[in-house]
């Protein structure tokens, strides 16, 4: 009978898988699952409160395996396994069994009672499956096993089992599965490939790339690779004798890298928008739009599903009008700014590889409008009226300041200039006079001269007194004359020669 070692948890296949969102382990000692929801932490408490001990339906139950989608939005898993206590050699029915656990409650408080369990069995009569793997597509929503008697497909939504009752990736050859990994498109499986009962080598190491049609679980091979068995590899001399049993010792790891020609990778991407100006009237005027950006990401090609939101604003100048009662002139211009998260729309060469195969790149453009903003608003800075107003006062003004520059050229500067004038004048005219009074002097004595010398020749008879008399009174005549020049220096200049005669004739 089949009686596994439930305290061995590298037996028969993988007992724990996680991926971002869940984490599972099938411990088949204590006939439950230990599940973990994300986000995992190192703090107990807190792990305690989003974990749940769900129990198996079947106490019989031996999970082999569990099966997570690498990008799968659902806190769900794949499982399968066999029953315990069954007669190995035997074909029976319902020996084994797929199941789907799906957990449909609260994140904020998780609820055990809220996981859901479906469960289906292989109908038909097969004996002990001592190799059965079993893997999903990357979004979580299809199994697929593999056995060396048959192939199944899971389909969880409508919890659909299909069996293909033969060995599909080796139909010709026994070939004992021992690891499976699936893409979406191709799978590779890797296992024992049973040679001729007269070979040195029983088994040898084979991987097989394949397709698989999820709705008759069909695998179409498409190529296969040996592991060389030659004196060149750790290989050399094994015979793999007992690779038909299920021994950690026949454990295959290996690591496959995907070379796939006329694949041409996208480094970034650039989204723009562009559009005419328009004047919608006299006072709406829209200016032209174009503005563009550029995404990409060191190290990373653009992924297969890229979503970008692009959020526009309306800037407006507001022009208020000059007369009261009129419209507003509003210019306006569309900017745009961009939202794009690069973890989810960059991805590594390798991250490509391994995500689901799309003959297309699908960019997701979002375009949502914000509140407008006023960048300006413009007013006059006086109305009408008001220009009026200043007008006439700075008129006034203006009359104002040129009476007062006649005021002040009347009152102060020409008198000023006009008493500068007569100033000069009249330095001249006192330098004339000066000068004519000294040239007076001197002249009497020469006029006395003259006609005391005419008086002598006509008069000879005239005493000694007399001629004294008339000196002293030319003398004394002359003295008032000079005198009074002195008391009249105001007197008009025309009037000298009179004076100048009356001291010649005196």
């Amino acid at each position: 009978d089949f009686s596994p070692n439930v305290n061995d948890y590298n037996a028969y296949g993988l007992k724990i898988a996680a991926n971002n969102l869940i984490l599972v382990e099938a411990q088949n000692d204590l006939d439950w699952f230990n599940i973990q929801l994300a986000p995992y932490t190192d703090d107990v408490t807190k792990n305690d409160e989003r974990g749940c001990f769900l129990g198996y339906n079947d106490s019989s139950w031996y999970v082999y395996t569990i099966a997570l989608g690498k990008n799968q939005s659902t806190y769900s898993f794949f499982f399968v396994g066999e029953m315990i206590g069954l007669d190995e050699d035997e074909k029976l029915p319902n020996r084994t069994f797929v199941g789907f656990i799906n957990y449909n409650g609260s994140l904020d408080a998780i609820d055990c009672d809220d996981f859901i369990l479906a469960k289906t069995y292989v109908t038909g009569a097969f004996t002990h499956q001592e190799q059965l793997v079993m893997t999903t597509d990357p979004l979580g929503s299809v199994a697929y096993g593999f056995s060396d008697l048959f192939t199944f497909s899971y389909t969880a939504s409508t919890n659909n089992l299909t069996v293909q009752q033969n060995n599909s990736p080796s139909p010709s050859t026994p070939f004992l599965p021992y690891a499976v990994d699936y893409d979406g498109s191709h799978g590779i499986i890797a296992g024992f490939l049973k040679n001729d009962q007269n070979s040195r080598i029983k088994y040898n190491t084979t991987v097989i790339l394949f397709t698989i049609d999820a709705s008759t679980a069909a695998v179409t091979p498409i190529t296969s690779w040996r592991y060389p068995m030659n004196g060149t590899t750790w290989q050399a001399g094994q015979t793999n004798a007992g690779a038909d049993k299920n021994d950690p010792k026949f454990d295959i790891l290996i690591t496959v890298q995907f070379t796939l020609p006329n694949s041409y990778t996208i480094g970034g991407v650039r989204i723009g928008l562009s559009a005419p100006g328009k004047n919608k009237s006299s006072t709406a005027i829209l200016q032209d739009l174009g503005f563009s950006q550029t995404f990409n990401q060191s190290g990373g090609i653009l992924g297969q599903d890229v979503r970008i939101t692009l959020q526009l604003t309306k800037v407006i100048n507001n022009t208020n009008p000059l007369i009261t009662g009129d419209d507003e002139a509003l210019s306006g211009i569309w900017i745009g700014s961009f939202l794009v998260n690069y973890d989810e729309s960059f991805m590594t060469n390798t991250s490509y590889l391994n995500a689901p195969p799309k003959t297309s790149t699908n960019l997701t453009l979002t375009i949502s409008e914000t509140p407008y903003y006023i960048l300006n608003e413009q007013s006059p800075i006086a109305r009408l009226p008001e220009i009026i107003y200043h007008d006439f006062l700075y008129i006034t003004m203006i009359i104002g300041m040129f009476v007062l520059i006649f005021v002040i050229a009347e009152v102060m500067i020409l008198p000023c200039v006009s008493w500068l004038i007569r100033k000069c004048r009249r330095n001249a005219d006192d330098k004339y006079r000066t000068d004519s009074s000294h040239q007076s002097v001197a002249d009497p004595d020469d006029a006395y001269s003259s006609i005391y010398d005419s008086n002598r020749q006509q008069s000879s008879k005239h005493k000694h007194n007399s001629a004294v008399v008339n000196n002293v009174t030319s003398l004394q005549r002359q003295q008032y004359t000079l005198n009074q020049y002195a008391n009249r220096i105001e007197d008009d200049s025309q009037q000298l020669p009179t004076m100048w005669n009356r001291q010649a004739y005196l």
